[in-house]
């Protein structure tokens, strides 16, 4: 009985030894069989979604970049997502362009004709059938009407209303002129950049020495 217990502990730990150098052998090769893969993927990854972009554009005769409002916009991409690239469209007005002219959300922008595309451009500039309460430019400085600016015209009229806000000094334009934050943020430990000063520890240290001769006395 003894003897053959003695010969199944042996065997038992013949076999775990075995057992453990398969498994470490096996994590090794897992791990870098799996680096290997990624860098596979990242070298390679360019290439495929090119290839598969392509591919997909000649199957749906989808057009490659469709450029509404002076943005461009990947044919691919669904229309509700893709009109919130343009600057000023966010997914609110996205939703609201696509119900008031009838068309599919999940339409791929790739699709639409020219015809279309004008649609989008003209509701865009002129959303007299959207609530007001949508519009990024309600009661205009100078016009006093209701407007939505997008592209290139939101950034100039951004532009203008911060050069007319320094022009004349009220608080905001007086805080944009000196390049701080605008909206009450605190600024004890954010927005130190520029002519902000940090702790001086030159004159600190040359107070200890003074100090020390003045107890010596």
């Amino acid at each position: 009985m003894v003897k053959e217990r003695y010969e199944r502990s042996i065997y038992k730990k013949e076999i775990n030894k075995k057992y453990h150098k398969r498994s470490l052998n096996e994590s090794l090769f897992s791990s870098i069989k799996k680096t290997k893969l990624n860098f596979i993927y990242r070298v390679i990854n360019k290439k495929i979604y090119k290839l598969i972009f392509n591919t997909l554009l000649k199957m749906d005769n989808l057009r490659g970049i469709v450029r509404i409002a002076n943005t461009d916009i990947v044919g691919t991409k669904l229309l509700f997502d893709g009109l919130r690239k343009i600057k000023g469209v966010n997914f609110m007005f996205s939703n609201a362009i696509c119900n008031n002219l009838n068309f599919d959300h999940k339409k791929k922008i790739g699709t639409l004709n020219d015809n279309e595309v004008k649609k989008i451009e003209h509701l865009i500039k002129n959303p007299e059938t959207l609530p007001k309460w949508m519009l990024n430019r309600r009661h205009d400085y100078d016009t006093g009407k209701d407007m939505h600016v997008a592209g290139a015209d939101l950034n100039l009229s951004k532009d203008f209303d911060i050069k007319r806000l320094k022009k004349i000094k009220s608080y905001k334009g007086m805080r944009h002129a000196i390049g701080q934050p605008v909206r009450g943020q605190r600024t004890r430990s954010h927005f130190r950049s520029g002519t902000s000063v940090g702790v001086q520890r030159k004159t600190a240290a040359a107070a200890k020495p003074a100090e020390k001769e003045k107890k010596g006395k």
